[in-house]
């Protein structure tokens, strides 16, 4: 990651006691889509339900028309939610 700054001392530290593993968000996010893939993950106040698997494939979407609009990796997106 660009910018990002780590003590390389408390990283390894934190490596030692287990707060701090290998695996990334995005590792720890496939997991779950694997593991509870059928299961209810998000429910709006509209009454909108989305499983694992189908906020997955949601999030998929977005990324590949993201790509296919140019946009790349360290481009900076904002988006702006209008209220009711």
């Amino acid at each position: 990651m660009n910018g990002v700054k780590i003590n390389e001392s408390r990283k390894k530290l934190y490596e030692e006691k287990g707060y701090w593993k290998s695996a990334t968000l995005l590792d720890r996010w496939n997991s779950s889509v694997s593991q509870f893939g059928d299961k209810e993950f998000v429910v709006d106040d509209r009454g909108a339900r989305y499983t694992y698997a189908q906020l997955d494939e949601k999030a998929n979407a977005l990324a590949a028309y993201l790509e296919n609009s140019g946009i790349g990796a360290e481009d900076v997106v904002s988006f702006q939610i209008t209220p009711r």
